[in-house]
């Protein structure tokens, strides 16, 4: 174990110490030879960001997330970029509105992706270091992020923001037959777990569907003021209003998306649950 350990640690010293030398690269691309003077804001979101390292499963490749800043369209815009864990030139992979949480399947074919808000796949070639056309895995209602890969590459994990209400039968109603104190079920769902598990789930078809509407009517209503009287309280610096984290599953060849393979044989519905202890079972059952 402490051979693997250290192989492990030289692995991503080296992937940083590629990083780093990328990192001045990217930053100097571009850029003018002037005097010496003192730096701006403006030159500060003029350099480009590196980050979310990840290897690729030959050991040739490291892939990284790429920031630029836009001051004068006030946005912030992120690709995929590669460069050689031996260390050579960077080069931009991915050119589309934006692209995030770039990840190499284990078998080293294919490289998954964050894209118009859905997990999205491209298969990768080893050779050149480069993607092909991504194509759509998700069209869930209110966005799909943070996938990763099962050991088998056959399916990836990831996330979406859902309403509670949408996840059992009976929706609001049933939530606050379990809750009673007004607006707590459909914030975050019930504070009673147990309770709340024991109401009857709904398919994750049925559940995307209702989140659509929701989402639907929200967009048309003309008021767009809410009052909350419950609020989560684990979700640092924002609140995340009357939705919460759900976790799902899809195949990698985009079909059968469906609810995490818990006690409730992949349906919806129950209480929300941690992303990490979730994703460590089905994982490692070969989900």
């Amino acid at each position: 174990m402490k051979h693997i350990g250290w192989y492990a640690g030289s692995i991503l010293g080296l992937a940083l110490s590629a990083l780093a030398g990328t990192g001045i690269a990217i930053a100097q691309e571009g850029a003018q030879r002037v005097g010496k003077r003192p730096m701006t804001f403006e030159d500060l979101m003029a350099m480009k960001r590196v980050s979310d390292p990840q290897i690729s499963p030959s050991g040739k490749w490291v892939m990284f997330l790429v920031t630029e800043v836009s001051l004068e369209k006030n946005t912030k815009v992120n690709h995929l970029w590669v460069v050689p864990l031996a260390g050579g030139k960077e080069t931009q992979i991915t050119s589309g509105d934006g692209e995030t949480n770039g990840r190499f399947s284990p078998d080293g074919k294919w490289v998954s992706m964050t894209l118009k808000d859905q997990v999205q796949v491209a298969a990768w070639d080893e050779a050149a270091g480069k993607v092909a056309e991504a194509r759509a895995l998700t069209s869930v209602a209110g966005g799909a992020d943070g996938a990763i890969w099962s050991p088998d590459s056959k399916r990836l994990m990831f996330t979406a923001q859902v309403y509670p209400e949408c996840s059992v039968r009976g929706g609001e109603e049933a939530l606050k037959e379990v809750e009673p104190f007004e607006g707590k079920a459909v914030v975050g769902g019930s504070v009673k777990i147990k309770a709340w598990k024991s109401a009857e789930p709904v398919t994750w078809a049925e559940e995307d569907a209702c989140d659509k509407r929701k989402d639907a009517a929200a967009e048309k209503t003309p008021v767009k003021a809410q009052i909350f009287d419950g609020l989560l309280f684990r979700h640092w610096d924002h609140w995340t209003g009357g939705k919460r984290t759900h976790i799902l599953v899809v195949d990698a060849d985009g079909g059968n998306v469906r609810c995490d393979s818990g006690e409730r044989g992949g349906r919806c519905g129950g209480a929300d649950v941690d992303a990490g202890w979730t994703a460590g079972i089905c994982v490692g059952s070969g989900l």
